[in-house]
């Protein structure tokens, strides 16, 4: 059972009783945008179909992104994200995917001289 500092965090959250995953740190990547975001997209499709994350914000600008992922406080040191309810998020063929209008959103940069037609076609990232 998660234990938040607030009770309130059920009504916010009805119908639910626990959550499916807690983040305690996100990760960032110089040479890969929105890395954490991936790795939060991967972490959504692992809980299923309804997941509920708790996120432990260790700044304030970390607090900030969760905001923009959707993520809403329940007490001082937890957010919670509901992807069901809020956010940049939609469940496409049995898989959440991060709404976004960033056509090179899992994409290597422009500057990465192995993103250029002579690298492997796979997209991959890392």
């Amino acid at each position: 059972m998660t234990d938040f500092r607030s009770r309130g965090w059920r009504e916010q959250f009805p119908g639910r009783t626990d959550v499916t995953s807690t983040v305690d740190f996100q990760v960032a990547h110089p040479l890969v945008s929105n890395a954490g975001d991936i790795l939060l997209e991967h972490q959504l499709r692992q809980d299923g179909e309804r997941p509920l994350v708790n996120w432990r914000p260790a700044n304030d600008e970390a607090r900030t992104r969760a905001e923009q992922m959707g993520f809403v406080h329940v007490d001082r040191d937890d957010m919670v994200l509901d992807p069901t309810r809020s956010g940049p998020w939609s469940y496409r063929d049995g898989e959440w995917q991060r709404d976004t209008q960033h056509s090179t959103y899992l994409s290597k940069y422009a500057s990465d001289p192995e993103s250029s037609s002579e690298a492997g076609s796979d997209g991959d990232f890392m």
